[in-house]
């Protein structure tokens, strides 16, 4: 009889350890489960807000990022292509994006923080008429040229 209880143990403890390995199987596959659904959500929002960007900018293409080496030579000028001043540059686009403009070279100036929010997704035409109209100051340069130039930043950028 020990004998028919030792294998009666034996089955339970492999039955046990059977059962455990289908639960850690199973938690894993719940964990993967979730994982996956977060990803999933993940991915519809990127493409949610992807579509929204492409939807926005009104063509089939997304951002696409402007290369290091042109931004370098486009702030190599020094200065705002709109008013010669020489703090806060950004990259601007002279033909914004959201209006079918590109990022080629031919597109891109370096704009101070005052100018390019001031211009937001304006032409540079619509821009100065609305300066005009307004105590924002459109003293549009050629390009940056030596240090003897005398142009000076605008203070009421608004």
């Amino acid at each position: 009889m020990d004998a028919d209880v030792r294998r009666s143990h034996e089955y339970q403890l492999e039955r046990a350890r059977a059962d455990r390995a289908e639960l850690e199987r199973r938690l894993e596959l719940d964990r993967a489960a979730a994982e996956l659904a977060e990803l999933e959500a993940s991915i519809e929002l990127e493409l949610d807000g992807l579509s929204r960007r492409v939807h926005l900018l009104g063509s089939g293409r997304g951002r696409i990022p402007v290369s290091a080496t042109t931004r370098r030579r486009v702030m190599a000028a020094g200065a705002c292509f709109y008013c010669g001043s020489p703090d806060r540059l950004e990259l601007e686009h002279v033909h914004p994006i959201s209006r079918g403009g590109t990022n080629r070279l031919d597109n891109l100036v370096a704009a101070c923080f005052p100018c390019n929010r001031n211009k937001r997704g304006l032409t540079v035409d619509e821009w100065r008429d609305r300066s005009s109209s307004s105590d924002f100051v459109y003293t549009p340069v050629s390009a940056p040229s030596g240090a003897d130039d005398e142009r000076t930043p605008h203070d009421n950028a608004g």
